[in-house]
């Protein structure tokens, strides 16, 4: 890797990483967090064509995007739609809903039928930072030259 592909490389790691942090904070901001299983799987990785990869629990997509309750109630950026059984969804919530103290199955009953509001914590931090990143190369580029303007008359 030469230095200028190098630069270039740091300069997106560090955006990632900037990224991450955004989204997590977001999820803190949101309230959105049980034994921060969320908040610890927001992640990222740049492949070799420097390409984003960002992930998170299954679930997380559910919370960003919401979903909409049985017969298109409730508010969704998605096309989620709950199907199926709402007893068996309570068995995924028992945990959650007893740390809050609210009966497990009321709270299925209710998520079916109302639908889960989008938190957009997720995509929207993505989509508000995707322009900072053509900055930061794009500054990471012209200290990376200046840096090489100055060697070269540092070795005359």
């Amino acid at each position: 890797m030469d230095d200028i592909e190098q630069l270039i490389y740091n300069a997106q790691l560090k955006w990632g990483k900037e990224t991450v942090k955004a989204m997590q904070k977001e999820i803190k901001r949101k309230n959105l967090i049980y034994k921060n299983k969320l908040y610890n799987s927001i992640a990222f990785d740049l492949d070799k064509n420097n390409d984003f990869d960002f992930t998170m629990v299954d679930y997380g997509l559910f919370q960003d995007l919401g979903v909409k309750g049985t017969g298109g109630a409730g508010e969704s950026d998605s096309n989620y739609q709950f199907r199926g059984n709402w007893q068996g969804m309570a068995l995924h919530l028992k945990e959650w809903a007893n740390s809050k103290g609210i009966n497990p199955y009321a709270a299925a009953h209710s998520i079916q039928k109302k639908g889960i509001k989008p938190k957009r914590f997720f995509h929207s931090i993505w989509e508000a930072r995707e322009p900072l990143l053509g900055e930061a190369i794009n500054r990471a580029i012209e200290d990376g030259m200046d840096g090489f303007v100055e060697d070269a008359n540092n070795d005359q």
